[in-house]
């Protein structure tokens, strides 16, 4: 029963659930609805839209899309609880509702904490995403309503917050939506993100579809017209549904081939779908796919048979490219409604069918994507890799020794087919043989094949199986198996090095690190430890790197040291004092060192010159070696010796990374406007993809400037962040 005290939108809501669900389902979701709307009472989103309208929202996709049960609906009214609400309501809400809402609601909680950590996709905050997704798939499915949501109000909002919904879809939900058999909210999202992040095209094509609206509706129901009259005189019951593809579709077919608007040859798609008994489903759709190959010229190549295969998801239907009228192609989907319910409704409709034990293949994919993830040393272009959606209609089908069938993509290799058998066969094949007769690794297969693997012990992955290996599961193997060679090799390269400068006397630290990786052509330290393992590299020219540097850098940081002891002044009266660094010092002369310029809370020493009075150094100032050892009678303890400073420190850090468009002003950004600090100068040079950086910046004490490294740290493609003198 509705309420009276519901409102029209509320009662709108109700009435799509109450021919779905249970009297009891019905209160439950009531009672959730009421206590999500007192909950977020004030509560808005980042783009100004109370929170409860976008919690009812999400609800109603999950209702009417996605074909959850009751407790899914109370959950997605409930998502945003724990991050809205006090400790009161979230306490009210663990006393109110059961185990499995309560367990759906926190699953939900901990993906909406990881997503607004961080404004940039981060390879860590996708490993935790997907991790936390790989549980409940309902919450899975709760998430993708959460999201197709946001994006669809993401109009009034900044660029930057765009950006990080729209790499979000594009990298994980929109794929997850496609393996989860939802291909039209799939669909709809990845065209939000090229209406958002391809604007310019995305209009152009909204435009064409416009002005051409008329044509192509007249042309579908010509086209239509002789296929209804056979299919009635067969007497078939049956719905026909014309349609242009989707914006991304098209967007897709003309940025990844080359195709103009008008040379996309199936723009225009027919959908037949089919009243009839589940034991005449098969033999019907082919019945009528050979009475419209009959009336049109079929494709050949582009027949898809998804009713003897059906796809991971439960997807069944049979698809044709036909020749029609003035030689345009046109897709046709032939499919039963059953066919189409869960073609529609993805997986939670094969659920319908199967009763809910039909997602083994879903969750298998989940599982491996979280094995994959939970490597540390996977990189940020590794783990995107690993999710994003392979072309499902370019695939082959194979089969095992046993008779087991495997599905890769087309083009792989019988290293690819080892791979997808194990990890552990595919680091070791050698080799095999299909249909019985003796292939390589590189062997392309083809649908019928049956494969035979050999391995041997002594095989292991080679960097140039990158090269003609295609499915996500081998490229990664390989990859990580590379990286922890090159890792092991790093590691004994920087255990030499380290060794070395140890015996001549030379510092190993982040400032002779950076030194070496520049000065000698490499972009990670990484690089240049496993040249130096490998013997690539001859220790002896990291040594004169370094001493050059020190022997240009000193006299110009400190002209001091190259002064001898005989022309010391010794009027300072401050050896074995502690020197107290005060807002208003008259009776003393002193000054920030340049060449490590200290921060209030650094660890500093004085040290007393010629002609400049008390200098005041960091401890590990570049310089401070030096000056202890040769002049150890000017050297003075100092300490700051008051509050946290009403004047700013100049501090000048480094910073390198890949030269992505943008990234300049990013880091500006973060410096001017999100922390507020005052720049001295700005200096940045880019050379074959990296950019390195200078920064001077006035920071009120060293955990302002700790605070300030983090975030830059954060920022996509900024690969090091140093402070000079370090």
């Amino acid at each position: 029963m509705i309420e009276n005290n519901f409102t029209l939108k509320e009662q709108t809501f109700l009435k799509l659930c109450t021919p779905r669900f249970t009297s009891d389902d019905l209160t439950m979701i009531e009672k959730a609805l009421l206590f999500s709307r007192r909950c977020y009472a004030g509560c808005f989103s980042g783009a100004g839209e109370p929170t409860f309208t976008h919690a009812l929202a999400v609800a109603t996709i999950v209702v009417n899309d996605l074909n959850l049960d009751a407790k899914s609906v109370s959950a997605a009214l409930l998502h945003n609880v724990f991050v809205s609400s006090n400790d009161t309501f979230a306490k009210e809400l663990t006393d109110t509702f059961d185990e499995d809402i309560i367990a759906l609601v926190n699953g939900l909680t901990r993906v909406i904490e990881l997503d607004t950590k961080t404004i940039s996709v981060n390879a860590d905050s996708f490993r935790n995403l997907v991790i936390s997704l790989a549980g409940d798939l309902r919450v899975v499915l709760i998430k993708i309503a959460d999201q197709l949501d946001i994006m669809r109000k993401l109009d009034p909002v900044s660029d930057n917050i765009k950006s990080k919904f729209c790499l979000q879809t594009k990298y994980l939900y929109a794929p997850l939506a496609h393996r989860l058999g939802l291909y039209n909210i799939n669909s709809e999202l990845n065209t939000l993100v090229i209406k958002y992040l391809e604007n310019e095209a995305y209009l152009d094509i909204v435009n064409r579809l416009e002005s051409t609206e008329d044509i192509r509706e007249t042309y579908i129901r010509d086209f239509i017209e002789p296929i209804d009259q056979v299919l009635k005189s067969e007497g078939f019951s049956y719905k026909i549904k014309g349609r242009t593809k989707s914006i991304f579709s098209i967007w897709n077919k003309t940025r990844n081939k080359g195709v103009s608007f008008e040379e996309v040859y199936d723009l225009f798609a027919i959908r037949i779908v089919l009243d009839t008994p589940p034991e005449k489903e098969k033999a019907d759709c082919w019945q009528v796919y050979s009475l419209i190959t009959e009336k049109y010229e079929p494709s050949p190549e582009r027949l898809r048979d998804w009713i003897s295969v059906p796809r991971k998801s439960g997807y069944e239907s049979l698809h044709t490219t036909v020749l029609g009228p003035e030689n345009h192609w046109i897709e046709v989907q032939i499919r039963t409604a059953r066919m189409d319910e869960i073609a529609e409704k993805g997986l939670a409709a094969h659920w319908k069918y199967k009763g809910g034990s039909d997602t083994g293949a879903l969750e298998k994919w989940l599982a491996d994507i979280r094995d994959v993830l939970e490597a540390d040393d996977m990189s940020i272009g590794d783990v995107l890799e690993s999710l994003q959606t392979e072309n499902v209609e370019d695939e082959v089908f194979v089969f095992t020794p046993a008779g087991d069938l495997k599905r890769l993509r087309k083009g792989a290799s019988l290293l690819d087919f080892a791979y997808n058998i194990h990890s552990e066969v595919g680091d070791h094949c050698v080799g095999g043989s299909i249909n019985g007769k003796k292939v390589g690794i590189r062997h392309k297969l083809k649908s019928g094949d049956r494969i035979f693997i050999e391995t041997s012990k002594t095989q292991s992955p080679k960097s140039d199986w990158l090269n003609f290996v295609v499915t996500g599961r081998a490229r990664l193997r390989i990859r990580t198996s590379l990286n922890e060679e090159i890792s092991r090799e790093a590691e004994n390269g920087k255990e030499i090095i380290k060794r070395k400068l140890k015996n001549w006397k030379l510092d190993f630290n982040n400032e002779n690190i950076n030194l070496m990786v520049k000065a000698l052509g490499y972009k990670f330290g990484k690089d240049l430890y496993y040249d130096i393992s490998t013997g690539k590299l001859d220790p002896l020219k990291v040594k004169a790197v370094i001493i050059k540097s020190m022997q240009s850098a000193a006299p110009e940081i400190y002209p001091e040291l190259s002064i001898t002891p005989r022309q010391d002044n010794q009027e300072f009266k401050y050896f074995g004092e502690t020197l107290l660094i005060e807002e208003n010092i008259t009776h003393v002369a002193y000054k920030m060192a340049r060449c490590c310029n200290p921060v209030f809370g650094d660890k500093i020493f004085g040290f007393i010159t010629i002609t400049e009075g008390i200098k005041i150094h960091r401890n590990n100032c570049p310089n401070a070696k030096q000056l202890k050892e040769r002049y150890p009678y000017r050297i003075i303890a100092a300490d700051w010796h008051r509050p946290e400073a009403a004047n700013a420190f100049l501090a000048t850090l480094f910073i390198s990374g890949a030269d992505d468009m943008g990234i300049v002003n990013r880091i500006t950004y973060i410096i001017t406007t999100e922390f507020q600090m005052q720049m001295n100068s700005v200096r940045f040079n880019s050379n074959k993809g990296e950019f390195h950086g200078e920064v001077q910046v006035y920071v009120r004490n060293i955990e302002h400037l700790d605070i300030l490294i983090d975030n830059l740290k954060k920022i996509d493609g900024v690969i090091s962040v140093s402070r000079s003198g370090l």
